[in-house]
C-alpha cells in the first residue's frame, strides 16, 4: 500500500470535514489507515498521505493502543513547547528526522470510528504525533516547520521514543458538537 511523497499535489491544501462517519468510504478509509501503520509500524498516518481528502488520521504509538480521529481540532496547548524530533513516510520514506516545535501538551476533539465524540489529552509522542497529523490535514509538511536545517538526521540515528500519558475525558453528558467549522478551502 502507497504512502504518498513530497511533490504530490494531494499533500497540500486543507482537507474536507467528514460528513458522515459511518460511510462505507469512511470506513474503508480507516481501514487502509490501520493497516498500513501495522504493516509499515509507523506511528501516525493521515488519510492526504494515501491520496484521500479528508479529516481523518490515526495513531499507534508504543505502549498505546491504535487510535483513530475522524474530523479532529486541537481545542487547547500548552504555552510551553519543546523541540522534538519526528520522521514522516511521506519525506524520504520516513528516513529522515527534523527537529520542530511542538507543545509539550494538547487537548484535542474528534469522532471516533463509531462516530462517537471524544477529548483526549495528550502529551509527549501522542501530542506530537496528533500536531503532525494536524498539519497534514491542513496541508503542512515537517519540511515547513523545521526548526535547524543541520538538525536533520537519518532516523536509525535517534534516541527520541519516549513513554506517553495521555488521558481521556468523558464529555458525553454534552452535547454532541458539529462534525466540523466550516473551513476556507478544502483540497479537491
Amino acid at each position: 500500500m502507497k504512502v504518498l511523497e513530497v511533490g504530490d499535489r494531494k499533500l497540500r491544501g486543507r482537507n474536507k470535514p467528514v460528513q458522515k462517519i459511518d460511510s462505507e468510504k469512511t470506513l474503508l478509509i480507516i481501514d487502509k489507515l490501520e493497516k498500513i501503520i501495522l504493516k509499515r509500524k509507523l506511528y501516525s498516518l493521515s488519510a492526504p498521505q494515501i491520496g484521500e481528502s479528508k479529516r481523518i488520521f490515526c495513531t499507534k504509538i508504543p505502549k498505546d493502543h491504535l487510535r483513530v480521529f475522524i474530523n479532529p481540532e486541537i481545542i487547547r496547548t500548552s504555552s510551553k513547547k519543546v523541540n522534538v524530533k519526528v520522521s514522516c513516510p511521506s519525506i524520504a520514506k520516513g528516513n529522515l528526522a527534523f527537529e520542530v516545535i511542538r507543545s509539550e501538551y494538547i487537548t484535542i476533539q474528534a469522532y471516533d470510528r463509531k462516530g462517537r465524540f471524544f477529548r483526549l489529552e495528550a502529551d509527549g509522542e501522542l501530542s506530537y504525533e496528533i500536531e503532525h497529523m494536524i498539519d497534514h490535514l491542513d496541508g503542512v509538511l515537517l519540511f515547513d516547520k523545521f526548526t535547524n536545517p543541520k538538525s536533520i538526521e537519518t532516523v536509525k540515528n535517534l534516541q527520541f521514543r519516549k513513554p506517553i500519558k495521555s488521558k481521556l475525558i468523558d464529555f458525553s453528558f454534552l452535547e454532541k458538537p458539529p462534525l466540523s467549522p466550516t473551513p476556507d478551502s478544502y483540497v479537491e
